[in-house]
């Protein structure tokens, strides 16, 4: 078992000896190798930056297609124009991104205002679809690799380091074959620290070049975001607070209205017509009672003064008959 991971390691040894030594193995190869970096430097640069134009100009033609509406109606007015214009570009790779999120944001819109005066506001903000992130526009991959110029800048170092320790021998070397070992090995160890010079050099170069391009595709999403904010509105919570409350109070003053033109309405048949139909009924109902009193009134005076009129007679007549006798009397 042992011996098996002895084979095993002095097999790795040898490969990893043989790599070094076919990477170093002439003078000319850690410049070459360093030319190899730039070139890859310039390659890296090159692509990136397309990539980055390519992004911004697309960002600069969606606030092309809203920079000319300076006010809300406006907007609002000539949104469907808009959006056919983005979904022209939907299969395009960095217009299409910018599609699917003004699509997006789109959806948030709501409209406000009545008749002439209406015009869409968002519920959400445009930085929430419009960002470097959602879009697919971060640097993603492209942020390691200043770190992969450093990373294999010290490989090849040390990897020439490696072979050229190796092919130093000071166990049958004299003094000065052994100051002359080591004055080569500094000499070949300068010379592959050339790579991991050039490494870090790339980069710094392509972080710089990674930061500024960055900077470019934020400023001109900002811009966008800027712009598409002071158009459209942002409904905050304040916003609507102060709504709700304005239609409580319009609320309000209407039910007050209502009330007051209810109690109206209500009290003025109490007034003029509840009193008249009441009369009228009293008298509807009193008037067969009246004309039935009024008739046995006046039967029973009637019967009254015949009675009376009658026992007057009576009682008269037979005082003048006693007076008649009276007076015959006191004649004889």
């Amino acid at each position: 078992m042992l011996e098996l991971i002895t084979k095993i390691g002095s097999s790795v040894k040898q490969q990893i000896l043989w790599l070094a030594d076919f990477v170093t193995m002439q003078e000319a190869a850690p410049g070459f190798i360093a030319f190899i970096l730039v070139v890859l430097l310039c390659v890296s640069v090159a692509w990136y930056g397309w990539t980055c134009f390519t992004r911004w100009r697309a960002i600069n033609w969606l606030f092309e297609l809203i920079k000319d509406y300076d006010t809300p109606q406006k907007l609002s007015t000539n949104i469907v124009e808009i959006d056919q214009a983005v979904k022209k570009r939907w299969n395009e790779r960095a217009y299409g991104e910018l599609a699917r999120g003004w699509l997006e944001y789109r959806e948030t819109l709501v409209m406000y205002g009545e008749d002439g005066s209406r015009f869409l506001k968002n519920s959400v903000r445009p930085s929430t679809f419009f960002n470097t992130e959602d879009l697919n526009f971060s640097p993603g991959f492209w942020r390691i690799i200043p770190g992969l110029f450093v990373t294999v800048g010290l490989f090849l170092t040390f990897l020439g380091l490696v072979a050229a320790l190796s092919s130093l021998d000071v166990a049958n070397a004299d003094t000065s074959a052994l100051k002359n070992s080591l004055q080569a090995l500094l000499n070949a160890a300068s010379a592959k620290f050339i790579m991991s010079l050039t490494g870090l050099f790339c980069s710094i170069i392509f972080t710089i070049v990674l930061r500024a391009g960055m900077t470019k595709v934020e400023a001109e999403i900002h811009q966008l975001c800027n712009h598409t904010e002071f158009l459209l509105k942002f409904i905050s919570l304040e916003d609507i607070a102060v709504d709700q409350l304005n239609a409580i109070k319009e609320q309000k003053e209407h039910f007050r209205s209502v009330g007051m033109e209810l109690v109206a309405e209500l009290g003025r048949p109490l007034r003029e017509e509840l009193p008249l139909t009441i009369s009228k009924s009293i008298s509807e109902a009193m008037l067969p009672l009246v004309e039935r009193v009024t008739e046995i009134g006046t039967q029973g005076v009637g019967g009254m003064v015949n009675d009376l009129s009658t026992q007057f007679s009576e009682d008269v007549g037979q005082a003048l008959k006693s007076a008649s006798a009276s007076i015959e009397m006191a004649g004889d």
